[in-house]
């Protein structure tokens, strides 16, 4: 952390740390409530060798479960940046939880969609 002047006797705290966390966060919770994009599908193929019917149970849940966990891990460094003293890094932290919920909202519901459709 260190400090930065802005003007004559005033100062503001610059966390770097909790901006990489909340920029970070906030990118991974933007790809998993597109669905995991390009990392979900290359997860898929990957898998779709080991279930070349598709109508395995495993296959559904880890396709779906990849944007689960970007939302998680985003929810998780979201949570971080929010706590911190930064002007930039804490409304960041805040939008990245929102939007973070909303994908692990989101990926749940595929998840059990995806499982029931079996």
């Amino acid at each position: 952390m260190s400090e930065t002047t802005t003007g004559p006797g005033t100062t503001a705290a610059v966390d770097d740390g909790a901006r990489f966390r909340a920029f970070t966060g906030l990118g991974l919770a933007l790809l998993a409530l597109t669905g995991g994009g390009v990392v979900a599908n290359g997860v898929q193929w990957l898998v779709i060798g080991r279930f070349p019917a598709g109508d395995d149970l495993t296959y559904w849940s880890v396709v779906g479960g990849v944007p689960l966990l970007m939302g998680l891990v985003g929810l998780w460094l979201g949570t971080g940046a929010a706590s911190s003293a930064d002007a930039l890094a804490r409304p960041l932290g805040r939008a990245t939880q929102a939007l973070s919920a909303l994908a692990v909202l989101g990926a749940v519901v595929l998840v059990v969609a995806l499982v029931l459709g079996q």
